[in-house]
């Protein structure tokens, strides 16, 4: 009987231990298949986070090219554009320097009879002067023909110096600043009016500072005080009396020339348009107005100011302002 009941107990637990051993290998297959899936899931979601992430970076990639020729495009047309507005810039001051230099040939061409008599008068002395040495020289007075001949020389060097001004003055200039004498550029503006002046019989007043270097063009500033000269001529040409005041003055920096005549003044209404192209309180007919607007854009060219007002006793008053030479 203790054979039996020991024989019945190793059968349980051999029983025992293989139900353990079945339960233990499913449990390692219910765990092998559940990696399995996991992996096999892990596996997929990283193929599709990758394939996403391709998709992503193909689409990123498309719009990096599509902006690129974009601004490629933008980038294109705004060289276009900058080149262009660059060729009307240089066209515009082409033109500009055009129209002044026009302005300055018909201030020329006003100033032409008065020229022309300061050229006539000297030719019909040089004629005297050469008729009357010829018949010195053949009288043998050597020392009354000399005479003749200094005389001779002297006019011919006066129209000389008169043909060489109107060339200067008349040739094209560039927009170049430099170092320039106001004072000189006043002195030979008011040798081309002097004929004016004269026919007039305008008095002219300096009161000028010893020493006026400022930096400017010279023909284009001796161009501005020919404009306003003439335009002080033209408001001056009803008054009994007549008289062109220049005055300077120094700041720390500039040079103030004030031009003023003893015309009647501009009107108020008028002062705010006085610089305005073809603007103009003359009569039909009698100038284009433009003078005074080509005389504001050369001083503002050369980095100064031109300002008008009424003068406090008398006439109209101009202040040409420019920097001084460093």
């Amino acid at each position: 009987l203790r054979s039996v009941v020991r024989l019945n107990k190793a059968a349980l637990s051999y029983s025992a231990l293989a139900a353990l051993l079945a339960f233990l290998s499913l449990a390692l297959i219910h765990l092998a298949v559940l990696r399995r899936y996991n992996l096999r899931e892990k596996f997929e979601i990283k193929r599709q986070s990758e394939q996403q992430l391709m998709e992503a970076h193909n689409k990123l990639e498309q719009r990096v090219v599509d902006r690129t020729r974009d601004l490629s495009e933008a980038n294109r047309v705004l060289e276009l554009e900058i080149s262009e507005r660059r060729r009307a810039e240089q066209n515009l001051q082409e033109t500009q320097k055009e129209l002044i230099h026009a302005a300055k040939l018909a201030t020329l061409g006003q100033l032409a009879s008065g020229i022309s008599h300061e050229l006539n008068q000297p030719l019909a002395a040089i004629r005297n002067y050469a008729e009357n040495a010829l018949q010195f020289l053949q009288m043998s007075q050597l020392k009354q023909t000399d005479q003749n001949l200094e005389q001779i020389l002297k006019l011919a060097e006066r129209m000389s110096n008169i043909t060489a001004h109107l060339k200067t003055f008349s040739h094209k200039t560039d927009d170049q600043k430099g170092p320039t004498d106001v004072n000189q550029c006043i002195h030979n503006a008011l040798a081309l009016m002097k004929p004016r002046f004269r026919e007039s019989a305008t008095r002219i007043s300096l009161e000028l500072m010893d020493q006026a270097q400022v930096l400017a063009n010279p023909i284009r500033l001796e161009q501005v005080f020919i404009n306003l000269f003439s335009n002080a001529l033209d408001a001056m040409a009803e008054m009994p009396e007549k008289e062109i005041i220049v005055r300077q003055t120094s700041t720390e920096n500039t040079i103030v020339t004030t031009i003023i005549d003893s015309g009647s003044g501009i009107d108020p209404d008028r002062l705010p348009h006085i610089f305005d192209a073809f603007y103009t309180t003359k009569s039909v007919g009698v100038g284009l107005g433009l003078g005074l607007s080509i005389s504001s854009e050369i001083i503002q060219s050369l980095g100064g100011k031109l300002r008008a007002a009424n003068h406090d006793s008398r006439g109209a008053r101009f202040e040409v302002e420019l920097n001084k030479t460093p």
